[in-house]
Order: structure tokens, then sequence, then C-alpha cells
């Protein structure tokens, strides 16, 4: 059993009754969640924050939600908080229909093609939370399905409610040592296939090339680990490669833009990509190919929004 998650769920129930900003997670095989409420005094100089970044938002307009506060103190504030007035979520129970995803598919294909490029096209898929389940017991069963990810929920009342399990360092920075690390994690196949295949190798090569380009520009010298797999679940796996190297203190943030988002979630030459999604895409992503992060005073760590859930009422957004 993850610890601490049977004690959250209150928590989470009543932050979403009461349409509370929130934040609640975990790191990657940590099984010890952290929950961050706003307005709350901060109960170390090392505290942590949680940040959010929606797809395209540059670093410096992110959103915060903080300070880290004891599960115990959460419930105390939140449980007396009065109920939210009825409101409909941020989206509409719209999928995107089949045959206009084909359609921009074969659009965007087209584009593809005349400029030599590549772009991530993404659809809406939406559906309803199972008879019998709340947000926060499906966000229990989220992490304990996917120990091994960045798992989050969180609501604010500008981006609605949120909840993943992301496999995708962004990026980590320590501030102490002067180091930053990040990830090329391009290429998915299932676990029982063997080996990868040509398409997937070039995948992660490209990416990895792209990331490694970025952080040069930057002045920076990268170090690339050879090639391995990160298991998602029990069904698939993704190909990664490490990269890491040597950062100022206080130059994060220019780095943090140079590589969010990476061609695995955008495309590329990323411009005319982006071009391609607003173009195409009917539907807004919110926070999907964004970041969330935690950071305090030592070091920063990013993932990237994605295996997630926007989710209002009964309705889930996919």
């Amino acid at each position: 059993m993850l610890k601490g998650i049977p004690h959250l769920l209150p928590v989470i129930n009543n932050a979403l009754r009461a349409g509370a900003t929130f934040a609640v997670c975990a790191p990657p095989g940590d099984d010890r969640f952290r929950v961050f409420l706003p307005d709350c005094p901060a109960s170390a100089p090392s505290s942590a924050v949680f940040e959010i970044g929606p797809w395209l938002m540059p670093y410096s307009r992110r959103i915060t939600i903080g300070n880290e506060v004891s599960s115990d103190e959460a419930r105390r504030r939140l449980e007396t908080l009065p109920d939210a007035p009825a409101s409909s979520p941020l989206f509409s129970s719209y999928s995107t229909p089949q045959s206009l995803y084909i359609a921009n598919v074969s659009s965007i294909i087209a584009s593809c093609r005349r400029r030599k490029g590549k772009s991530v096209y993404s659809r809406v898929i939406t559906g309803k939370i199972a008879d019998g389940m709340t947000w926060a017991t499906l966000f229990e069963a989220l992490c304990q399905t996917f120990p091994q990810t960045f798992r989050f929920i969180f609501y604010t009342s500008g981006t609605g409610g949120w909840m993943g399990a992301t496999p995708e360092l962004l990026l980590h920075a320590d501030f102490t040592a002067e180091t930053f690390r990040t990830v090329a994690l391009a290429g998915t196949r299932p676990r029982s296939v063997r080996p990868w295949d040509t398409k997937n190798i070039h995948e992660n090569l490209f990416v990895s090339r792209y990331i490694t380009a970025k952080v040069r520009h930057a002045g920076l010298r990268a170090c690339v680990s050879p090639p391995y797999n990160v298991a998602y679940g029990t069904e698939i796996e993704h190909l990664c490669r490490e990269i890491s190297g040597t950062l100022p203190a206080g130059e994060y943030e220019q780095l943090f833009d140079a590589i969010n988002p990476t061609p695995a979630l955008c495309g590329f030459p990323k411009q005319r990509a982006i071009a391609d999604l607003r173009r195409y895409e009917p539907h807004s992503r919110g926070c999907y190919g964004g970041f969330v992060a935690l950071r305090d005073s030592r070091e920063i760590s990013a993932f990237v929004t994605l295996r997630c859930i926007q989710f209002g009422g009964p309705l889930m957004r996919i």
C-alpha cells in the first residue's frame, strides 16, 4: 500500500468539493505524497512549491501552488470550507469526431511532407468516471498502477482539475551542485516485443540530438547516456537517453524554455509544428503537453504533463 494515500483521500475530496486550489504529488518511486495549498506559511525555509505550466507557457508565467503543508494541516483547512457553487467543467462532452481527426491528420501529413518536418497532433476523448468511484479513488488507483512515474492531481479555477502519471522528466536542476539532467524519452513498444525497430530508434535519436543541440546553443556541454528501456506499467516501455551536464546557478529558466516542448510533444521545426497544431487542432490542449514541477531552494524537478486527464463533474477528458 502507498503511504499516506488513504489519509489523503478526504483532503482531495474536500478540496474538490470546495473548489479550492490544491495539489498532491509524489516523485517517481516515492510512496510519500506531498500536499500543497496556497496562502499557507512555509513550514521551513527550504519548503517546496508545486508549479504548473500549461501548453506552450514559458516558465516565467508558470502557476505556483505553495507552500507544502502536512496532510493534517491540509485536512484541517479544507474540511471547514463550504461547498462550491455548482458549475460546469472547463470543457464539454466533446470528443474529436473520427472524420475530422482523419481529415486533419491528412492535412498535417501533407504539411510535414512539404516542409520535411514533423507535427504531433492530439485529439480529445471524453468519458465518464465509473460508478462508485471518486476522483480521489481514481487517483489512488493510478498511483498504485504506475509507481515509477511522477503522479499528480491538482485543481485551480483557471486550469480545472487534472491528474496523471507521467514518466517523462523535462528538467532536473540541482542549484547547489550546479548540474542538470533531462531525458529524450521517445520510442514506444509493447514490452513483449524485441528488439527495438528502426523507426523507434530513429525517433529517439532525433529527440536526443534536438535537446543536445539546444543545450549546446545555450553554451552548455551535454553528456548523453546510451539508450535504455523505461517501463510504463506492465504493458509498454519507452526508449530513453539521459542528457546531463553543468548548469550555473540561476540559469535554469533559459534551458527550461529552450527544450520545452520537445519534438516528442510538438514536432519539428518547433514554430512550424506549432502553426500546424494551431491550425488543425480544434481544441485547447490546456495543461496537456506542458509541465508540472516541484521546486525548493535546492533544486527543481519538472515533468512533462502527459498520460493525464482533465476532469470536472462526472466528465473526464483524455
